[in-house]
């Protein structure tokens, strides 16, 4: 089984990801640890690093065909916005909340690469990181990956644990017949 996982920053998409992976005991790969770590080795924040993906277009493509490598693995979940497009015969989930949920997440959180010291801080910056991405990716494959349509299950996350999230993916897998 191929499991993709889409969403808008802070909606769960990574928790409920390598839940995905470690309840159903699948491989987990996110592309967004990956984009991170390339920021730390860098010596850069998120957001400059995801400004400097959109201005070196070849560089971000390499990111995202690095991903295409998994059509030829199985059982594994994969957290990526444009997985959905590169993975053939997956599963794909796409995850959204409230932009001032996603916000606080992010600030409980304490990511590595984001210190903020207001949740409006970050709400900003989610919004403004969202906008950079949504064109990158529409510029390289015309795609809108934050159109619930191009998935098989939209989860609005807004008061939800991850708990919550992994239950509502397993049963549409069940239901499915993936399970």
């Amino acid at each position: 089984m191929r499991i993709t996982v889409s969403g808008t920053p802070g909606s769960g998409k990574t928790s409920a990801s390598k839940m995905l992976a470690r309840e159903l005991n699948l491989r987990y790969y996110g592309l967004g640890e990956m984009i991170r770590k390339t920021a730390v080795k860098k010596g850069v924040s998120l957001i400059k690093f995801t400004e400097y993906l959109e201005t070196h277009k070849l560089y971000n493509k390499k990111f995202n065909d690095s991903i295409k490598k998994l059509n030829s693995e199985d059982n594994f979940v994969l957290d990526s916005r444009i997985g959905v497009l590169l993975i053939k015969d997956s599963v794909n989930i796409f995850l959204d909340s409230d932009p001032g949920i996603r916000a606080e997440r992010i600030f409980r959180d304490k990511r590595k690469l984001e210190s903020f010291k207001t949740i409006g801080d970050v709400k900003k910056e989610i919004l403004k990181r969202l906008g950079i991405e949504k064109k990158m990716i529409y510029e390289l494959y015309k795609f809108d990956f934050t159109d619930p349509k191009h998935y098989d299950i939209a989860i609005d996350t807004t008061g939800m644990n991850v708990r919550k999230i992994y239950n509502i993916a397993k049963r549409y897998l069940r239901k499915g017949g993936f399970l």
